[in-house]
């Protein structure tokens, strides 16, 4: 899923207005696909836009609201983590373990596999698939911190 890679990249690096600007740009292009994109604007627009104008070939009504809402909850929880970084603001264990279930995009990197199911809202707002995210979220986060770890301690696979 190339354009969370983009908008991750750009955000890592970004002051809170700068990451902000960015995930307004970036829903602008999902909410309006067919929309040129400003010439002097950042190329994640042009990149979330083709991506998105492509993906609407296949995906359905239902999906098609669950990934944009997926998205947008992504691109604000990354806003607000340039925000506590530029304040140097640190999380309890509590806090930061629920972070990552939005800044690490599971949501909406597996949301591609539902394109073509038109399955209702409710099948997503069970709480019992509510759970299974979280706990796929989680270890897929887990996973990567010690991917990360493994490779301080004991240098690149």
């Amino acid at each position: 899923m190339v354009p969370y890679t983009f908008y991750d990249d750009y955000t890592d690096i970004a002051m809170p207005h700068e990451a902000q600007q960015l995930a307004t740009i970036v829903m602008d292009a999902l909410r309006n696909p067919n929309k040129a994109r400003p010439a002097d604007e950042c190329v994640i627009g042009e990149i979330s836009r083709q991506f998105w104008q492509l993906s609407l070939k296949c995906v359905s009504n239902s999906a098609h609201c669950r990934f944009i809402e997926a998205l947008d909850k992504y691109t604000t929880a990354l806003v607000e983590e340039a925000h506590e970084r530029a304040q140097s603001f640190i999380r309890n264990i509590d806090d930061y373990i629920i972070l990552p279930r939005s800044t690490a995009a599971l949501n909406t990197i597996v949301m591609p596999i539902q394109f073509t199911l038109n399955l209702p809202d409710e099948v997503f707002e069970d709480p019992v698939i509510r759970r299974l995210t979280d706990v796929c979220s989680d270890s897929d986060y887990t996973h990567e911190c010690n991917l990360c770890i493994f490779s301080t301690v004991n240098g690149p696979f």
